[in-house]
């Protein structure tokens, strides 16, 4: 549950409830009245009784609040989400209501008929109805500033990032062209130039089709990495060795964000020791909700201090949060390194909260 803050300006709705259960108390107190002395003079104001309803209104707030961070985790429509946090919220308030007024009534030894137990929850059920579903509008509505903010922040990241890519890569069409006349250049029978100069066309070619996509499938991504690491091989030898695995599903029907598993392999060999003797085995595999990334740590020495503040992860973090509302979990356990970098299912359509 949200942590409370006492400071006035986080209290401003208290004034407008007051105002809101002293009128609520006086139009009950002239439904109650027989018509023919339906006066306002015939109105007393009873301040207990007021006092109770703001109490009752700041316990239909709260448990708005708690059952809506209940429900934050789950992937539900917005009208379903609404009955959800409207019920909820409902039958944690009677709980709460109820026993609040029979422990007062009993200290003060009032008893109550059943009619008067009856009337009165009426009364704080439609309180409770009018109160929560104005702060959950009010919720809805201050959320949706918040989403159109974040919106706003990641297209314009998503410009930036892509202005930065322009202003620093080559023309593909240029680059591909003398690639290709590269490998006709070379030797058939020289297989690591050739596999070399492939591996780098594919790569690159990747790379400049996934500028500006939020999303790329895992079969891609998986496939990149493996010409990725050829190169790598082609650079360290046997030092560094690649471990694929993971269930049997369609990984076309599985979207990541691109470029998320070269940036968590090049950041096992940058900040780890691998050698021919003693190879550095980074294993990939892909679970039923996320992508397991993990190497045993052997960090290089006299590594510098900017290298390992781990800028790359949160980055990559922040890209996922923002895209597809998941984080990447990463740390160490018993001298193994894991990330944990998440994934999301390929649907037809998406509800509108998704």
């Amino acid at each position: 549950m949200q942590k409370l803050n006492f400071r006035i300006q986080r209290l401003w709705w208290l004034f407008p409830l007051i105002a809101f259960d002293t009128l609520y108390f006086l139009l009950i107190q002239l439904l109650v009245l027989p018509p023919e002395s339906r006066t306002l003079s015939q109105i007393t104001l009873a301040w207990e009784a007021i006092a109770f309803m703001v109490f009752a209104g700041v316990v239909s707030i709260y448990t708005v609040v708690l059952i809506k961070n209940l429900l934050s985790k789950r992937r539900i429509g917005i009208l379903s989400r609404y009955l959800q946090i409207l019920a909820g919220s409902l039958l944690l308030f009677l709980v709460i209501v109820s026993i609040t007024m029979f422990i007062t009534e009993y200290l003060l030894g009032m008893k109550r008929d059943l009619n008067y137990v009856i009337g009165n929850a009426l009364i704080f059920v439609f309180h409770h109805f009018i109160v929560s579903n104005v702060f959950i509008a009010y919720l809805y509505l201050k959320e949706s500033g918040q989403l159109k903010q974040e919106l706003l922040m990641a297209e314009k990241a998503k410009a930036e990032l892509k202005l930065k890519v322009l202003q620093q890569q080559m023309s593909p069409h240029f680059l591909f062209n003398n690639l290709n006349t590269l490998i006709s250049l070379v030797d058939p029978k020289d297989k690591e130039v050739l596999g070399f100069t492939k591996s780098l066309s594919s790569i690159y070619r990747y790379f400049t089709s996934s500028i500006g996509e939020d999303l790329v499938s895992l079969e891609k991504e998986l496939e990149f990495i493996r010409h990725y690491f050829e190169l790598i091989e082609y650079r360290f030898g046997p030092a560094y060795q690649l471990q694929l695995s993971g269930h049997k599903a369609d990984h076309g029907k599985l979207l990541v964000v691109p470029m998320c598993l070269q940036l968590v392999v090049e950041n096992a060999i940058k900040h780890n020791i691998g050698n021919r003797n003693k190879p550095l085995i980074i294993s990939i595999k892909v679970n039923e909700s996320s992508i397991k990334v993990s190497n045993l740590i052997r960090e290089k020495k006299n590594q510098p201090t900017a290298e390992k503040s781990g800028t790359g992860l949160k980055n990559l973090d922040e890209r996922c949060q923002l895209i597809m509302g998941k984080q990447v979990h990463y740390g160490s356990d018993g001298g193994i390194f894991t990330i944990q970098v998440p994934f999301i299912s390929k649907v037809p359509y998406e509800s509108i909260d998704h």
